[in-house]
């Protein structure tokens, strides 16, 4: 639906939360515990602590699709014990914008909600007669785990209990179909209980059986059919002059050639990214599609051998998924860089790590300048997750939620969080008032930067809502103008995934990634 956000609610909402749950008691009586004329002779104190608690409480949370200001419908989850599945209540769409997908991605933000404060499983009840919120709720992944039973709040009335578990992704559409068309008798759940070397040497077998059903037609009608097996169409010396110029920026840092394949499900282990993303080979591993997630497995190794700070450096070709934007594809070329070792006082670690990787970045974009490139003004934004999560909270909203609603509306980061109370630059100079460890990025990360990369433009982006929840801390963000105009060309920031590997929440970690393959392409050729 064009123009319709689904958000979290805003402390400052409480007059649009009374009107839709007044609207939703009116509308359908029969499907709540509460009664129109109780919550109607509420007063407004009563709703203003009903919005500040389900803006920003650990415990309660209500989600809303939001046309400009006016609110079409809400629901509520509930987390009422960290042994206790979540509830999803609460759920309404009002009649005039039914039909247009917004009780589904309600449903999908209480989900999501519920698996970020750690719940494995969502649970709700819908009357018995109800048959269109039964369908909404079993297209979303939910079945039948109890009832029917009488309503508690209207015994003459019986009601079902729906749950959802969350620590395993929903059936895909022909997975789904596939089980339903099995009538009970469903050995799909038989191979997923295998050992992972039976169900190996299953899909082994089954790519041998389809390899010889293959002809040559199929492999030129494959060849035409998807990008992925399509070259890149980027000129493979300007590509290999932007990826030498990265190495050689990088004479701090351990050069490492990484295979193309990475032990199954890194990125979803570590990163915490859907499996469907990668590119899962029959013998268990995955197509490398992230190379800072394989040097982090190779700097967790350094560590444990009692190397201090290994820094590694590396070019990779990556596949994924996604679809891509238009023009490109889903290979692609990057050149990563991972710092690690143990945290100091004063954000040592930080400081050291970061002022060396954006170095590398300055320094490789640097030498394409003077090598003739049309490599104009680089501009670096460094950010702080931890603070703006802070600030976020003292406005009474979870960043996490912001995050969220910036993905699904692509609003500016800083409208977003204006709308819900935080008022923040798009880029300052300095650091902001009060932001400590950004203060001390500006004294011993850019100041020394700026010393020897007088042309840059180095300052912050306080209010920055990309890949929060991925980084935690520390992130950084480089604008280049190649050939006249200013992309994004390099992102990266701190990450957990070491304190994961080693067991040790005192391991540090930073990691960015530049793309090589973007920056070649986006440069004019050079003067003749």
């Amino acid at each position: 639906m064009s123009g319709v956000v689904v958000r979290r609610l805003r402390p400052s909402e409480a007059e649009e939360l009374r009107r839709v749950r007044l609207a939703m008691l009116a509308d359908s009586p029969d499907a709540f515990h509460s009664r129109l004329d109780e919550e109607a002779a509420e007063p407004p104190a009563f709703w203003e602590d009903r919005a500040r608690r389900a803006a920003g409480d650990l415990g309660v949370a209500t989600f809303v699709a939001v046309d400009g200001e006016r609110h079409l419908g809400s629901a509520t989850g509930l987390r009422l014990g960290e042994d206790r599945a979540a509830l999803l209540v609460a759920m309404w769409v009002e009649p005039a914008a039914r039909g247009r997908r917004l009780g589904s991605e309600l449903v999908e933000a209480v989900c999501a909600w519920a698996k970020r404060v750690g719940a494995t499983t969502v649970e709700l009840d819908v009357r018995e007669h109800n048959r269109a919120a039964i369908d909404l709720y079993r297209r979303a992944g939910f079945e039948v785990i109890a009832g029917p039973h009488p309503a508690a709040a209207a015994p003459e009335l019986m009601e079902l209990r729906m749950a959802r578990p969350l620590d395993r992704p929903p059936d895909g559409a022909v997975i789904a179909r596939l089980r339903g068309a099995l009538a009970g008798h469903d050995p799909l759940a038989l191979i997923e209980a295998l050992p992972a070397g039976d169900q190996r040497s299953l899909m082994l077998h089954l790519a041998r059986s389809r390899a010889r059903r293959r002809a040559p037609a199929d492999l030129l009608s494959d060849r035409l059919g998807s990008d992925v097996y399509q070259p890149a169409p980027v000129d493979a010396r300007l590509l290999h002059e932007v990826e030498a110029s990265a190495l050689d920026a990088a004479q701090a840092f351990e050069a490492v050639t990484l295979p193309p394949v990475a032990p199954g499900a890194t990125n979803a282990v570590l990163a915490g990214l859907d499996q469907n993303l990668s590119v899962a080979t029959v013998r268990g591993g995955e197509v490398l599609a992230d190379p800072t997630s394989s040097l982090a497995l190779e700097v967790a190794l350094r560590r444990r051998a009692g190397e201090a700070q290994p820094a590694l450096a590396a070019n990779a070709r990556v596949l994924r998924m996604q679809q891509p934007p238009a023009g490109w594809q889903r290979h692609f070329g990057l050149f990563t860089l991972a710092s690690g070792g143990r945290a100091m006082p004063g954000d040592g670690f930080a400081t050291w790590a970061l002022r060396a990787q954006l170095a590398v970045y300055l320094e490789m974009l640097e030498r394409l300048r003077r090598s003739g490139h049309a490599v104009g003004r680089v501009t670096v934004e460094v950010s702080d997750t931890a603070a703006l999560a802070s600030r976020c909270r003292g406005a009474g909203v979870d960043l996490l939620d912001l995050a969220a609603e910036w993905r699904i509306s692509g609003a500016d980061p800083e409208h977003i969080l204006a709308g819900a109370g935080v008022e923040l630059p798009r880029f300052s100079a300095s650091a902001p008032a009060g932001w400590e460890r950004l203060g001390r990025m500006a004294d011993r990360v850019l100041a020394p930067l700026a010393d020897r990369f007088p042309g840059a433009r180095l300052g912050f982006r306080p209010g920055r809502l990309h890949a929060v929840g991925y980084y935690r801390g520390i992130s950084l963000n480089i604008d280049a103008e190649l050939a006249g105009t200013t992309y994004s060309v390099a992102d990266g920031g701190t990450v957990d995934w070491t304190q994961h590997l080693l067991s040790d929440r005192r391991e540090r970690l930073l990691v960015s990634g530049i793309g090589t393959e973007r920056v070649a392409r986006l440069l004019a050729p050079r003067p003749s």
